[in-house]
């Protein structure tokens, strides 16, 4: 499946455009982190797009699911590197740091809505399961 990175809610609104004039004919996936979440959220549930997002807001806003670090996590994680550099640590020292806790939520509410059963093993490996 090839990667287009999308910079602007524009480009966002015609992938959701193109996804849904070939959704009859092939299968697709759009992952998206945009920042305009409800409106990415309404879109997507309007032409019936099954979207996994990169931010666990998106899932609880309607989304139908989400895979990422905890946001909470990161920026706990961010912190902590700004309480270093504060105490006088330089900012090359600071070895970079990955997360290493995922969080995966799912909205059966929306996965009902689209016509989806989400298989019982994803749903024992989610962290939340939105009812």
């Amino acid at each position: 499946m090839p990667t287009v990175g999308l910079r602007s809610v524009v480009q966002i609104l015609l992938c959701f455009l193109l996804c849904s004039a070939v959704q009859a004919q092939q299968e697709h996936a759009l992952f998206t982190g945009a920042p305009t979440r409800s409106r990415i959220v309404e879109f997507a549930a309007k032409h019936r797009l099954p979207a996994i997002y990169g931010d666990e807001l998106f899932a609880k806003d309607g989304g139908l699911m989400s895979y990422w670090s905890s946001i909470a996590d990161v920026l706990r994680s961010a912190a902590g590197m700004v309480a270093k550099v504060l105490h006088g640590t330089k900012a090359q020292d600071i070895p970079v740091e990955y997360p290493t806790r995922f969080r995966l939520v799912v909205n059966l509410r929306t996965a009902s809505a689209l016509g989806l059963s989400i298989p019982y093993p994803v749903l024992m490996q989610a962290d939340e399961v939105i009812k």
